[in-house]
This record gives structure tokens, C-alpha cells and sequence, in this order.
């Protein structure tokens, strides 16, 4: 059976929306570390700074998948290509963090084998 790229992306999303709740759990570490004072204020600043810059990151590239083309749903190439197109201009664009791109492409990565181990 050949793989599509509409259940690569359907998969993919799950992985992504994972992702943003161990963000979000992050986020609420720092607050704790904080309260905690095993961090600074300055640090945890800096810390849940970058982190929500993911987050947003994440919910935009989420956000924009829904509009892909309908040529990147017909292969998990395709599809892959345009997340990374995606994850791309939205760092160009918006100043999302480098590391979003490592995330994306781990998250990719995943979903990938796991397609191929499961068909």
C-alpha cells in the first residue's frame, strides 16, 4: 500500500500538538523552578521567552497545514517538503527559533518510520 501525504500530515499533527504540550508543560516548570528560586526571574524570563516563540511557532505551522495545496497531499515527500517550506518562512517571516526546525524534523522523522513500520 502506498503511503499518502493526507495520513502523513494527519500524523504528523498528532506529533505536533504532543509537542506543544511538552511545551507547555515546560513552561509551567520554569514558573515552578522560579517560585522555587532553583531559577532566577532573569532566566526564567529568557527561558519561557523562547519556549512560547516555539509554541507559536508550532500553532502557526498547525494552522497553516490545513491550507496546504492539494499536489503536497498526494505523497509523504511532497508533504514533507511543504512542512519544511512552511517551518521556514515562518522562521524567516516571524523570527520563530532555529530549533524549530530540529523539532519539526525529528517529529518528521518519527512519523516517517513509523508510516513505513506500520503499512
Amino acid at each position: 500500500m502506498t503511503l499518502s501525504g493526507e495520513k502523513f500530515l494527519a500524523v504528523l499533527k498528532i506529533e505536533l500538538r504532543d509537542a506543544l504540550e511538552s511545551l507547555k508543560d515546560l513552561l509551567e516548570s520554569f514558573k515552578k523552578a522560579e517560585a522555587e528560586c532553583r531559577i532566577t526571574e532573569y532566566v526564567c524570563r529568557g527561558n519561557t521567552g523562547l519556549v512560547r516563540q516555539e509554541i507559536a511557532g508550532i500553532e502557526a505551522l498547525l494552522e497553516g497545514m490545513d491550507a496546504f495545496p492539494p499536489e503536497t497531499r498526494e505523497t509523504p515527500e511532497a508533504a514533507r517538503e511543504a512542512v519544511r517550506a512552511s517551518v521556514a518562512e515562518g522562521i524567516a517571516r516571524s523570527g520563530y527559533p532555529e530549533v524549530l526546525n530540529l523539532l519539526v524534523d525529528r517529529k518528521i522523522r518519527k512519523v516517517l518510520r513509523f508510516l513505513t513500520e506500520t503499512e
